[in-house]
């Protein structure tokens, strides 16, 4: 078939360029059966990769390889910074929160449209006007929301010192996930954080 194709017309052996990629990408899960054979077609993906779209993609999946197969979140954020795939974003929101990179992380959290992500990187900057804020465009559509958003919503309501609001959201959490630790988990540290913070104001 190659040599009918080599024989045949110049398209044909622009598209076979064009589709060995695809090619290596596919032997990456076909073929391969080692995480460093994984990485040698992926590679190769990218290398043979002529149009920019593809070089982007395959930039994306080569990333996925490093955080899936190696936990390598360095070599993971290399590959995915040099992709412009749309939902790059989402994979380096959380390597860069991992990494304690929150300017990053809070970049790509927004353009990710993660709210409650962004959220927690501000938390974690100790900046609750603007979690509240992103936090708050999350819980705009209720139907959209989760027992964790209330949960955090409620988190950053205490930590501001609105208690009555914090505990309305904190309940809406639970109502919605009785059973779920995570929740009892974010009411604890908060509560605690609450106490901490009263016991000093009294001292």
């Amino acid at each position: 078939e190659i040599l009918r194709c080599l024989v045949g017309s110049e398209m044909c052996i622009r598209d076979r360029i064009l589709s060995l990629p695809f090619w290596f990408a596919g032997m990456s899960f076909s073929v391969a059966k080692t995480n460093e054979e994984i990485e040698s077609y992926s590679k190769l993906a990218v290398k043979t990769a002529i149009l920019s779209s593809v070089k982007s993609y395959m930039y994306y999946e080569l990333g996925n390889v490093y955080q899936v197969f190696f936990e390598d979140g360095k070599k993971a954020i290399e590959n995915y910074e040099k992709s412009k795939e749309p939902y790059t974003c989402v994979n380096l929101c959380t390597l860069y929160i991992y990494k304690r990179d929150y300017d990053k992380a809070l970049k790509n959290c927004s353009d990710a449209k993660l709210y409650q992500l962004t959220a927690i990187n501000y938390i974690l900057q100790n900046d609750y006007k603007q979690a509240l804020n992103s936090i708050d465009k999350k819980l705009q559509n209720s139907k959209n929301a989760n027992c964790t958003d209330y949960a955090v919503r409620g988190y950053i309501y205490r930590k501001a010192g609105q208690s009555v609001l914090s505990d309305k959201d904190f309940d809406k959490a639970l109502k919605m996930c009785p059973k779920s630790e995570k929740i009892k988990n974010i009411y604890s540290v908060s509560y605690t954080h609450l106490r901490a913070h009263e016991t000093s104001q009294d001292l």
